[in-house]
């Protein structure tokens, strides 16, 4: 059935602000699904730097004793970031696993936030960037990526 094909998925699920927020560490995704979310980091402002910089360390945490798995990154944000260009710290975890999904999904309405993410989705090969101005798009969006990241891991 369609869990068991997801049986040895892990997620590790951060919210970011100004800084980073660790909310899921490696854990099955049924255990994620089953457990109700604390979300609402609060804060000023949105530094992308944070939460990219953790993300590379759950990748490598996630590599530790486990089976080979498909590294997939989904960025979520509106695309407003305060602490610069990021694209290098995007690149860097591309050259640590060449095998690594990059997804970018800008979510709301049109700003130029969206600009920002597709240009980091276009910094390494094959990232992609996702736009999602409700709800609806953004349930297809990650069907879509779920959908890719199926095919790929076969």
């Amino acid at each position: 059935g369609a869990s068991e094909k997801n049986d040895g998925d892990m997620v590790s699920v951060l919210q970011f602000s100004a800084r980073a927020q660790v909310l899921c560490r490696c854990q099955s995704l049924q255990c994620f699904a089953g457990r109700p979310q604390r979300f609402g980091l609060g804060g000023r402002g949105t530094c992308f730097e944070p939460a990219l910089n953790e993300a590379a360390r759950l990748f490598d945490e996630g590599a530790l004793g486990r089976a080979p798995l498909a590294p997939v990154l989904i960025f979520m944000s509106d695309g407003i970031n305060d602490d610069g260009s990021v694209s290098h710290l995007l690149k860097e975890m591309h050259m640590k696993r060449a095998d690594l999904q990059v997804h970018m999904i800008f979510f709301g309405a049109a700003s130029r936030g969206s600009f920002t993410l597709k240009q980091l989705a276009d910094a390494v090969p094959d990232g992609h960037f996702h736009l999602s101005v409700d709800g609806v798009q953004l349930a297809e969006t990650f069907a879509s990526i779920a959908l890719g990241a199926e095919f790929t891991a076969r």
